[in-house]
């Protein structure tokens, strides 16, 4: 049975912290701390939060997702955070960067980036469906 992934003021802690090795150098791939991706992909608001650079970290394979005891074979998906608080944290990164520092979901290491104006834009001007609560929300 899966535990359930640990969080901190609703969002997630990094697998460093559940005593998963700090790659320096090894083969790794990208762990998207937010997971499965199906949950976020729906929408520009999730799915840049879930690529947020800050919510994904270089793992070992072997300790992410190949073989029998793994983050994902030994925790559940972590509870996703209302659209509100996913604004709130992106928009914190944002006011510290300038940009959006995302990387892409199906590659190991491509980054991309969202400008503020293509953020803004995206973030404040759309509706998204809180799934949550089962109600449209506006941004």
């Amino acid at each position: 049975m899966r535990k359930p992934y640990p969080t901190r003021n609703g969002l997630i802690i990094s697998p460093y912290e559940l005593d998963f090795t700090k790659p320096t150098g090894e083969r790794t791939n990208i762990h998207h701390g937010y997971f499965p991706w199906a949950k976020l992909n729906d929408h520009f608001i999730s799915r840049t939060f879930g690529s947020l650079i800050t919510n994904t970290f270089e793992m070992l394979p072997e300790e992410h997702n190949i073989g029998r005891f793994t983050l994902h074979s030994d925790y559940s998906p972590p509870k996703l955070p209302n659209f509100s608080k996913m604004v709130e944290v992106v928009d914190e990164y944002l006011d510290l960067h300038g940009q959006v520092d995302c990387i892409k979901h199906n590659s190991t290491r491509e980054l991309y980036i969202i400008t503020a104006e293509r953020w803004r834009r995206g973030a404040h001007d759309i509706q998204e469906m809180d799934t949550a609560r089962n109600r449209r929300i506006t941004i």
